[in-house]
């Protein structure tokens, strides 16, 4: 009967081994998916406030810049143009927002809300001369810079004088 007590505490002892080094496991993945969520939160944050700052210097509404981007780009002082170089990094921080989102998440849907956030960088005549001059990171062929190249490529623009036209009543 020893022997089987024996053979009992050692199934038992292992059993017990195998429990703490799996709950150790657990423990390590928990900490790690912890890790990954504070990240994406502190980099969607930053991001956020990013796109705070750029909507403080142009403010609640952009619209006469805009208009006079789109119908007098002759006539645009240095300050409109900082204006706008702010509207479209607004514009591109939301880009980035809805691709890191989609990077934390696992969901590959970010280009159909990116794409409309890129048309209204695209319709100004000054928007592709903008993207041109943006780095990302250094990080060349990143995939948001293949994303934009893509839409400019495939001549996705709606220039903004006619959507302008047709929403105006005739």
């Amino acid at each position: 009967m020893s022997q089987l007590t024996e053979r009992i505490n050692v199934w038992i002892q292992i059993f017990t081994s195998l429990s703490v080094i799996a709950g150790f496991g657990l423990v390590a993945w928990q900490l790690q998916l912890t890790r990954t969520s504070i990240t994406a939160q502190y980099a969607l944050l930053n991001i956020s406030d990013a796109s705070a700052d750029q909507n403080s210097v142009y403010g609640e509404n952009a619209a006469e810049v805009l208009a006079k981007a789109c119908f007098n780009p002759s006539e645009m002082s240095n300050a409109d143009l900082i204006v706008l170089q702010h509207y479209f990094s607004n514009k591109l921080y939301r880009i980035l927002n809805v691709f890191w989102q989609s990077q934390f998440s696992g969901d590959e849907t970010w280009k159909d809300p990116a794409a409309t956030f890129l048309s209204t960088i695209l319709m100004y005549p000054q928007g592709i001369g903008f993207l041109k001059g943006v780095a990302f990171n250094d990080r060349s062929n990143s995939p948001i810079e293949q994303f934009i190249e893509q839409q400019i490529a495939m001549g996705n623009t709606n220039p903004c004088d006619e959507v302008v036209d047709r929403m105006r009543v005739k």
